[in-house]
């Protein structure tokens, strides 16, 4: 489980990361909230932890830009000192939630109640991408009476192109998505499992075409049959 963390305060930042297990949470850690915004916006996180007071963008500012935006990941926003313009926040937003006043112990508990929820939609194994059906579990594509299968790597890329339809994804966040912040894989890498995958999606005649902007990254479209 991917988990954005935007913590100004190290030893906090230190307690929230220490009480997370590595075996199953993964976890970026920025230290103010412009950071934490471009972070989130890149669709690579499952859960989203933000300190309502990270200096250069609060943690309300953060959720109702995000938000506008059409970025729809779980937010859990933290702070000692409670006011009605956060409880609104809560109010306003789908999958927003308010801890104050806040608790290693209460974050920790929303964090483990996301991922058992995340687990338990987790569990629809097929997916439509365009006229493709995916099968997270076994990597498999289905068009008409064709298919083929990816490789895990090669999925996770499918899977974060989608959540980003239509919006370009940087060479730098597919980078960190498929393998990690600070891997030693250069942008070579990320341009040969695009070019697998456009083999793959090309080999079923699926409709979903996968852009280039020079310079700026990819983009996943759907065209029409």
């Amino acid at each position: 489980m991917r988990v954005l963390l935007v913590e100004h305060n190290h030893h906090f930042h230190d307690l929230i990361i220490g009480s997370l297990p590595h075996n199953l949470y993964r976890v970026d850690a920025v230290f103010d909230g412009m950071d934490g915004y471009h972070y989130l916006i890149s669709g690579l996180y499952d859960v989203i932890l933000i300190n309502n007071h990270v200096p250069t963008m609060n943690g309300e500012d953060i959720i109702r830009r995000v938000r506008q935006e059409n970025h729809h990941s779980p937010i859990i926003l933290y702070t000692l000192k409670p006011t009605p313009e956060i409880i609104h926040v809560q109010d306003e937003f789908q999958d927003v939630y308010v801890v104050t006043p806040c608790t290693i112990e209460a974050v920790l508990a929303h964090v483990h109640a996301l991922r058992r929820r995340l687990q338990k939609d987790d569990d629809e194994s097929i997916v439509r991408i365009g006229n493709v059906e995916c099968n997270r579990i076994t990597g498999e594509l289905f068009h008409q009476h064709k298919s083929t299968s990816l490789t895990n790597l090669e999925w996770q890329l499918l899977h974060l192109l989608s959540l980003n339809q239509n919006r370009i994804v940087s060479k730098r966040q597919i980078m960190q998505a498929l393998w990690g912040e600070h891997s030693t894989v250069d942008e070579n890498n990320v341009e040969v499992y695009i070019s697998f995958l456009r083999k793959k999606l090309r080999s079923i005649e699926a409709n979903i075409v996968i852009k280039t902007t020079r310079n700026r990254g990819y983009s996943l479209q759907i065209t029409r049959d």
